[in-house]
């Protein structure tokens, strides 16, 4: 084991590696002590303190922020577009928010595939006679297709 004195700089630079591997999605804390060699205590500490994030996680921050502030300018484009229909200038700004907002939802095509793997997970269930988990999936599907109704129609 590494000796854990945060002056250490063995310990700093496996604290630097650990939040590597954290940031590329090794996000077990024991596959990380393994690695760096100390306690998987010392690396749930350096995550909690640290708020290590993975870069998916960062990601979809970045997203989530890019699409309000996309809303918040879209918004202020329709008002300013509702007062001066004929300035061409707005039409384009309008334009250009509503492609850029219609790719950041999911395609069609992935809706549809959702739909046909979940058609197939009940169709192998009632093949196999697994009513328990056929009952239940259908459940999960009903509360999952209102979630994504609500969320992208």
């Amino acid at each position: 084991m590494i000796k854990t004195s945060p002056n250490a700089t063995a310990y700093r630079h496996a604290k630097k590696i650990g939040k590597e591997l954290y940031e590329n999605g090794v996000t077990d804390a024991a596959a990380i002590a393994r690695n760096v060699g100390v306690k998987p205590a010392t690396v749930k500490k350096w995550i909690k303190i640290g708020c290590w994030i993975t870069k998916d996680e960062e990601g979809k921050d970045v997203r989530e922020k890019m699409l309000i502030a996309a809303d918040a300018a879209l918004l202020k484009a329709f008002e300013r577009f509702e007062n001066e229909p004929l300035n061409k200038d707005l039409q384009s700004l309008n334009s250009m928010f509503k492609a850029f907002l219609d790719r950041m939802k999911p395609d069609r095509k992935i809706l549809e595939y959702i739909i046909k793997f979940q058609a197939d997970v009940i169709e192998y269930c009632m093949q196999t006679g697994n009513n328990t988990l056929r009952k239940y999936y259908q459940e999960v599907l009903v509360d999952f297709s209102e979630f994504l109704r609500k969320k992208y129609v």
